[in-house]
């Protein structure tokens, strides 16, 4: 286990994350708005591209245990564990979601609101390796984050 810092965000930083999904979030509820006239897919697409970060809560529980430090969770702190799961961060559920959207329309707007989290997280943070993005890639190398991080695109 790697207790090296580097993986530790600024707070700002997560600060800015939530603002912008949050904003973007918004923008596909009022979207929804105009396009349905009702209010559930509205609501269905600003909770799912907000509510998909939940798995970050998850991998600061895996690596503190049931305590809860807000200081320690805006730095993603969990990181110095040298291990990333966010199990919801990933293009198999874009597609997963997407494919159940063809079955259960009240999927469409969830599976925008997640695959526009994702993409925001993929332009922002993840574009040097999208394949930080598949859960199947982080899985193959234990979500450890050297392992995971060193297998880039091309390789």
């Amino acid at each position: 286990m790697s207790t090296d810092s580097k993986w530790r965000r600024k707070p700002l930083d997560t600060v800015v994350d939530i603002i912008t999904h949050v904003m973007l979030s918004l923008i596909l509820a009022v979207f929804f708005r105009w396009l349905t006239c009702g209010w559930t897919w509205p609501v269905l697409a600003f909770m799912s591209g907000i509510f998909i970060d939940i798995d970050h809560f998850i991998d600061h529980f895996a690596h503190y245990g049931m305590r809860f430090n807000l200081r320690d969770f805006f730095k993603s702190g969990f990181l110095v564990s040298g291990r990333c799961y966010v199990l919801f961060h990933s293009w198999e559920l874009i597609a997963a979601m997407w494919g159940l959207s063809l079955i259960f329309m009240w999927m469409t707007p969830v599976a925008t609101g997640v695959t526009v989290h994702i993409l925001t997280d993929y332009c922002f943070r993840h574009r040097s390796n999208p394949k930080f993005l598949s859960l199947f890639h982080r899985w193959r190398y234990g979500f450890e984050l050297e392992k995971v991080n060193k297998r880039l695109i091309f390789r």
